[in-house]
């Protein structure tokens, strides 16, 4: 005889706590850390748009709540991250709205030259 479970509950809402690195930063692969995954979450998926549709990492709930997920961010833009929780039989919970990552590897501009003063020449030592 085979036994049937049904289960249509979905896991609660992913919560957010930090990235590592903070933003802004230079990397371009931050991990996403949470403080809960939501109750009976099996797996957390990162996306980056509200409707959680364009997937940008995914991993074990205790690695959301541990290490974290690694997101791939776009370069030199903001990426604002939500999170989607999903239990053993693929329920899915609300798409949740995390944090929004800068990544910037670009330098400041070279800077230029103004003006001195006093004008030279000058017999002003200062």
């Amino acid at each position: 005889m085979t036994s049937y479970v049904h289960d249509n509950i979905v896991p609660g809402d992913p919560v957010y706590s930090s990235t590592n690195p903070a933003s802004p930063s230079n990397n371009a692969s931050p991990k996403v850390i949470g403080s809960s995954a939501g109750t009976g979450a099996a797996t957390v998926n990162l996306y980056s748009d509200s409707g959680c549709s364009t997937q940008i990492g995914t991993d074990s709930a205790a690695n959301f709540i541990g290490t974290g997920i690694t997101a791939a961010v776009s370069a030199n833009a903001t990426t604002t991250i939500y999170a989607k929780s999903f239990d053993a039989a693929s329920n899915g919970s609300s798409c949740a709205s995390m944090v929004s990552y800068v990544h910037d590897n670009t330098g400041p501009a070279d800077p230029s030259f103004v003006s001195i003063n006093p004008v030279s020449p000058s017999s002003n030592a200062s």
